[in-house]
């Protein structure tokens, strides 16, 4: 996978301040376990930080769409809903393409 893309915000919570790193992914390579993949996918990869810098948490979406549009505009939206790392894959799953148009 490589960096398209690399966005930062920082929240603070009851629990102290996180700096979350957004990144937008993309990769040539098949898709594991996927047979005659061609072409590029997209995917997206969340970090949260404590403020000391030390990794909290991390979860990526990998595969999400073919479509490098679509694969931008999710990008920026969860970057602007300062999505947590955790709500990730659910939000990914729950997406609805046409909506993104």
């Amino acid at each position: 996978m490589k960096k398209l893309k690399t966005k930062r915000k920082s929240l603070i919570t009851e629990y102290g301040k996180y700096d979350l790193v957004y990144e937008l992914l993309v990769s040539n390579d098949n898709l594991e376990g996927e047979k005659n993949w061609t072409g590029d996918y997209f995917g997206i990869r969340i970090l949260q930080f404590k403020e000391d810098g030390s990794l909290f948490d991390c979860e990526e979406a990998l595969g999400i769409t073919e479509d490098s549009r679509e694969a931008e505009r999710l990008f920026y939206q969860y970057v602007d809903g300062m999505v947590m790392p955790v709500h990730l894959l659910e939000l990914v799953d729950e997406r609805d393409p046409v909506a993104l148009n």
